[in-house]
């Protein structure tokens, strides 16, 4: 991704009521790069941090929540999501799954 500004500017603009920003592990970028690849297509990962898409988004003045997904599929966490079925991370739970503090 040669422009994520103006990628993020586009997905606002596009963006009618929620934006969905997912980091991804190596195996879901395999994934996602043959399904790209199947209309001869290629996605580069981008250079910028989640921290700097939250950033950006903050000063656009959106609301910003990070969740924790579960296993499974896109449309199994779209789904867990609309049914309210994922947990929003914060500050007190956001070290939960290892224990850091």
């Amino acid at each position: 991704m040669n422009n994520p500004i103006r990628c993020l500017k586009e997905m606002v603009r596009l963006a009618k009521d929620k934006l969905v920003i997912a980091d991804i592990n190596k195996k879901r970028k395999r994934i996602m790069q043959k399904v790209h690849g199947l209309d001869g297509h290629s996605h580069s990962a981008s250079k910028m941090s989640l921290q700097g898409v939250k950033a950006f988004l903050d000063k656009a003045g959106l609301s910003v929540k990070a969740y924790r997904a579960i296993p499974g599929t896109v449309a199994d966490i779209v789904s867990h999501f609309t049914k309210g079925g994922l947990e929003e991370i914060t500050v007190s739970n956001a070290c939960a799954q290892h224990g850091c503090h």
